[in-house]
């Protein structure tokens, strides 16, 4: 697996897919009034992702779901609306508008998200992994970062998924910046992989690359090396 990209073509629009790892544990959870306990797989401003593990979805599509967002001590009461349902998954929308979407930007500031950033061991895991991949953070739901260096040890890509965007760069092609639109498990028995389909912004959004600068420059140098955080933050000022 390399991380690679392949182009979705459209009429509308060119999306990209990304297959990338999963880590098998998720400590950002959404459990809901009857007691189900679901993993959250995506998260933005205005809705997120569920996956449940165990049991059945008792939600349809419309329904109205109620419960609690818990992220390693912290918590948050959510109100929303049930938008999809796909075997285990659900997707919600948030109820409260733009003032609860502020209350979900303080849960999912960048300071928060670097806080609980942490590298994942991934050479220990009994799955297959990028080749080249060098380091990968991971904050549960919201965020990964991925680093890939060369043989010589310098870097030659880095991804970040920070709630729904999506921030790449990679010698000799750049900076880009996008949204992710789908993010399904795949059927693996070797690995544990996500694929990530995102479209790309047609000019580089200024707002996603400030978040993810605010990201990194958050994370302690007991976690990131200084001299790593500083070519990250330099490459996402384009």
């Amino acid at each position: 697996m390399g991380g690679g990209l392949s182009l979705i073509k459209t009429d509308f629009e060119q999306l990209e897919k990304r297959v990338l790892p999963r880590y098998p544990l998720c400590y950002l959870t959404f459990k809901e009034t009857k007691g189900m306990v679901f993993e959250v797989r995506e998260i933005s401003l205005t809705g997120m992702q569920l996956c449940l593990k165990n049991g059945d979805i008792e939600y349809g599509e419309g329904a109205p779901i109620k419960g609690s967002l818990h992220w390693i001590g912290q918590n948050l009461d959510i109100q929303g609306v049930v938008r999809w349902v796909k075997g285990n998954r659900l997707g919600l929308s948030f109820e409260g508008g733009e003032s609860f979407s502020k209350i979900v930007g303080l849960f999912m500031s960048p300071e928060n998200i670097a806080t609980h950033m942490k590298a994942i061991p991934f050479l220990e895991l009994e799955y297959e992994i990028p080749a080249n991949l060098d380091l990968w953070f991971r904050a549960d739901g919201p965020a990964d970062l991925f680093i890939w260096k060369y043989n010589d040890e310098a870097l030659f890509k880095f991804q970040i998924i920070l709630m729904n965007y999506f921030v790449e760069w990679e010698d000799g092609i750049g900076l880009i910046t996008g949204t992710v639109r789908t993010q399904r498990s795949l059927d693996n028995p070797l690995s544990e992989q996500d694929e990530v389909v995102f479209k790309v912004d047609e000019q580089r959004v200024e707002s996603k690359l400030q978040f993810a600068r605010d990201v990194i420059t958050n994370i302690s140098e007991e976690k990131l090396d200084s001299t790593i955080k500083n070519f990250l933050t330099r490459k996402l000022r384009g």
